[in-house]
This record gives C-alpha cells, structure tokens and sequence, in this order.
C-alpha cells in the first residue's frame, strides 16, 4: 500500500509498504501505475493545490482495493448474492455453436484463462449456453468471450429495481470537480 502527501515544492512524497519514501515529481505518472488506468479519463490529472491533492490521493487510497491492478485482480463487494429466479423448471441446455478452428482455439485458451484465474469452475449443470466471440472494433482482431444467455433469460423472472434517469444523476453534480470515470473490467456472480 502507497500512502501520498503533498509537501511544499508540488512534488508527491511516496511511502511505499516497505516504509521508504520516495519523491516524484510526476503525480499523474505515480497514480496511474498505482491504479488501473482505465479509470482516468483524460491523460493527466490538471494541477491542484496541495490540500486538493492530499483529499484525492486520500479519496484514492481509502478505496484502492475497488480497482484492479492487473486482468485478474477483479476484487470483491460484500453485497447481498445475486439471485436469478426462473418461472419454469425446466432446464435450458443449448448445443455449442459452429466456430471455426481459430475461433475454437481462441475459445478455448480464454475458457483456461478464466479456469485460471479462478473466474469459473467446471460444472455438471443440466443447463448449458452456448458462447461466442465478440470481436472489439477498434482493437483489431482482439475478442472477448460472450455467453449467449438469451434463452435463459426468456425464463427469467423479469426484476423490476427503478433505476435513477441519467438527467437527474447529471443535474446532482452540477457543482462537482472532479469526474471519475470507472469501467467494470470483469463482471461475474458468485458461485
């Protein structure tokens, strides 16, 4: 764990989990090597006076274990279990989908990643959903594992939780600023 402090001369003073200090005169290069920088939205953090620097260096190593540091490090929210309640009983079980060779390859050494990693366990489920590769437009050939849940979720009992209209989360903020832009990386149920 780093802890920073602003000291006079605008420079960050580190102190890592070794307890050594360190100076950097790059703010914005220290927190993004300490936190995902996906959560940044722009490529530097604007300047701010010493006071705003500790709060935020603060704000950001009171909540630390909320960001990832790498792929695998998705950590974990103690919230209630996710429940998926179905109106039938009546198992769901789907045959795979044709992929070709390098698709099925692909597939495959993302399923062992994940195997892994920990992210999911073999099962003996009577249900099965067929997967497929969705490939992200602006990084080339690079693909993502998806699961086709649509069935599955024909038989969902449809959750009716209100959620807030974007205007009005928008119009709370108005005297805000600073904007964090996080992104869920991985998003999976316990098991």
């Amino acid at each position: 764990m780093n802890y920073y402090n602003a000291n006079n001369e605008d420079n960050i003073n580190v102190k890592n989990n070794k307890g050594l200090d360190q100076i950097s005169d790059s703010p914005e290069a220290d927190l993004k090597r300490l936190f995902n920088p996906a959560m940044v939205v722009e490529d530097t953090i604007p300047r701010q006076t010493s006071e705003q620097w500790g709060d935020l260096t603060q704000l950001l190593d009171k909540f630390q274990t909320i960001f990832s540091q790498n792929k695998y490090d998705v950590g974990c929210i103690n919230l209630e279990p996710q429940r998926i309640h179905l109106i039938s009983d009546l198992p769901i079980s789907l045959r795979p989908y044709r992929n070709s060779q390098q698709e099925s390859k692909e597939i495959q050494t993302q399923i062992e990643e994940l195997l892994k990693a920990g992210f999911i366990r073999p099962s003996h489920s009577p249900y099965a959903a067929p997967v497929t590769l969705a490939y992200k437009k602006d990084e080339g050939k690079r693909s993502r594992l998806c699961i086709d849940y649509r069935k599955l979720n024909e038989i969902t009992r449809k959750d009716s939780t209100p959620v807030p209209l974007i205007d009005f989360v928008i119009d709370n903020l108005t005297h805000a600023k600073f904007f964090l832009y996080a992104r869920l990386n991985k998003w999976l149920l316990a098991h």
